[in-house]
């Protein structure tokens, strides 16, 4: 059974060595690294090419973030067993790979594995542990990822079968940036199984999450997770937990939600989108969250309220929509980020986020896929007609 290592890097050079020997010390040698260099303008690439080791596999490509990075890697690897290990971080013991191979051979029917965390600081200094839930129960994480408003429970370090990959971690979280082990149609989850904690996961102020960028694709990814849940139907209460913002929270903080029910409506829940979006609104400003985030929250509320509505048309034009290079995904967050702070941001991306609207109009049916896909990235709930010859 072959490990397939996927790590994209991008100005890691201070950690990315210590990072990679990790994954030389292994006990379990059938493995393969494939590291893809997003354009890093220190020294990782001269970092990574010094080691010899013919199964590090090295390529390189312009700057395009993480998420691109990792689509990149997954045209490269041949493993039985995939998994995400940041160029940062390090593996905890020389017996990481032995342990998931087994525990992989003693649960044949297993989707995936995970674990805590340990936490490192910048000199790699032990400074605590992120506790993850012992077990999964499918009901009741569904619920938790609502009440926490898209937050990823179990992190983003995947360790999954090759064909759980290609069918969940590439749809759910490299292009579309949100939680990987949810099947967001029928409220389901991967079999996911809880191991000794393998992760040293690196805490430090330079952490790309705090950004200002980091900021902006975490709480886009959120929506989207909540949006993905929302437009499949999902059903949730009691509404009265979603008044405001200290009664959710101690509703969260006592895991009341365990009590709640789920269920699948035969339409969006209108109410409880409201609700749920409108918690977070008074959230972003105090968090210190970038303008474009808060004008997307915005922009999402806005488009729960107009369902239904057909008083004010923005009509899209076909040489506008002709005009448009290519769609941002999830995996596009960054350089999404960077073209709207630029003001190069195509016009369609700014007339949709910016204009008072309560429907799109357009000419056919292939211009409606692609605004749809826009408004995808958006969370954005507004109908999208096309116009009547």
């Amino acid at each position: 059974m072959k490990i397939s290592v996927l790590m994209p890097t991008y100005n890691d050079a201070k950690y990315i060595q210590r990072s990679i020997k990790t994954v030389m010390d292994q006990t379990y040698e059938n493995w393969e690294l494939i590291i893809v260099n997003d354009g890093s303008t220190d020294e990782t690439e001269t970092t990574i090419r010094s080691i010899n080791d013919e199964r590090i596999k090295y390529h390189y490509q312009e700057n395009k973030g993480q998420l691109n990075a990792l689509l990149n890697a997954s045209s490269f690897f041949d493993g039985d067993i995939v998994l995400l290990f940041h160029s940062d971080d390090e593996l905890a013991n020389v017996n990481v790979f032995t342990n998931i191979v087994e525990t992989f051979n003693r649960n044949p029917i297993i989707d995936g594995v995970y674990a805590d965390y340990i936490i490192i600081d910048k000199d790699g200094n032990q400074s605590g542990v992120i506790t993850k839930p012992n077990m999964i129960d499918e009901d009741e994480i569904i619920r938790k990822v609502f009440y926490h408003k898209g937050d990823n429970l179990i992190g983003d370090t995947f360790i999954v079968k090759r064909e759980i990959f290609e069918q969940f971690i590439l749809p759910n979280y490299i292009y579309d940036n949100t939680i990987y082990y949810v099947d967001y149609q029928n409220f389901r989850i991967l079999n996911l199984l809880k191991i000794d904690p393998y992760y040293k996961y690196r805490v430090f102020s330079e952490n790309y999450i705090h950004s200002e960028i980091g900021k902006f694709e975490v709480a886009n990814g959120c929506f989207r997770t909540i949006y993905k849940l929302l437009s499949n139907h999902f059903e949730t209460g009691p509404l009265f937990v979603f008044s405001n913002l200290f009664l959710f929270k101690v509703f969260r903080k006592l895991k009341l939600y365990k009590y709640s029910k789920i269920s699948k409506g035969k339409s969006i829940h209108k109410e409880l989108a409201l609700k749920i979006y409108s918690l977070w609104e008074k959230e972003l400003e105090s968090k210190g969250y970038p303008e474009v985030t808060i004008k997307q929250n915005k922009k999402i509320l806005h488009s729960i309220e107009s369902i239904g509505q057909y008083d004010k048309a923005l009509y899209i034009y076909e040489e506008d929509i002709n005009s448009i290079k290519s769609l941002f995904y999830g995996k596009d967050t960054r350089e999404f980020y960077k073209s709207y702070i630029s003001n190069t941001i195509h016009k369609i991306y700014k007339d949709i986020l910016e204009t008072d609207y309560d429907h799109i109009i357009v000419k056919n049916v292939e211009h409606k896929k692609i605004i749809e896909n826009i408004l995808h990235f958006y969370s954005l709930f507004y109908e999208v007609k096309v116009e009547r010859a």
